[in-house]
């Protein structure tokens, strides 16, 4: 659609107009990614505190069942079965494994920083504390083989749920 377009293409000059610091002079993207990249790879290779290898954990599982999961995508798109359903729910599942991979990272940083205490974190660790229960609950139906994926997803819905709850009554007792 017409406002799909419109936002791609404010995205796309926001990046750019950041990339060049808000000024015409020229920059390098390559430098950008690669500073990313790099900052990235630093952060998960510290664990400044328990909470922070708990959610290192969580984000190197999360990322695993990302690779595993595009390979499963592409062994799909590979052998062209014709199965679009099946392509379909892989896809989904891909996407929902990249999304809480990228929020286990993100809290994992906010505990490097000291940073759960805030609004933003708290939310997306009781966020994190539903969505991974209820995904445990769900996997718990499917067969016995997936009782270890199930209590891994139980064991980090505990683990967002109780930082999520101390947060806010670290944050009330400030007040």
């Amino acid at each position: 659609t017409i406002s799909s377009i419109i936002a791609m293409i404010n995205s796309i000059k926001g990046y750019g107009y950041g990339l060049k610091g808000w000024e015409l002079t020229p920059t390098s993207a390559k430098e950008d990614l690669l500073k990313g990249i790099s900052s990235n790879l630093s952060c998960m290779t510290k664990i400044p505190n328990i909470k922070s290898a708990g959610y290192w954990a969580a984000t190197v599982a999360m990322v695993s069942m990302t690779v595993a999961k595009a390979y499963e995508v592409l062994n799909i798109l590979i052998s062209s079965s014709g199965d679009s359903f099946l392509l379909g729910t892989r896809l989904f599942r891909l996407a929902k494994y990249k999304l809480f991979s990228v929020i286990m990272f993100t809290l994992k940083d906010a505990a490097d920083r000291g940073r759960l205490e805030g609004t933003t974190f708290v939310e997306l660790n009781l966020m994190a504390a539903v969505s991974y229960a209820l995904w445990a609950v769900y996997a718990m139906q499917d067969s016995v083989q997936t009782m270890p994926y199930a209590a891994s997803m139980g064991l980090i819905s505990l683990f967002t749920a109780f930082n999520g709850l101390s947060s806010i009554l670290m944050k009330d007792s400030k007040k």
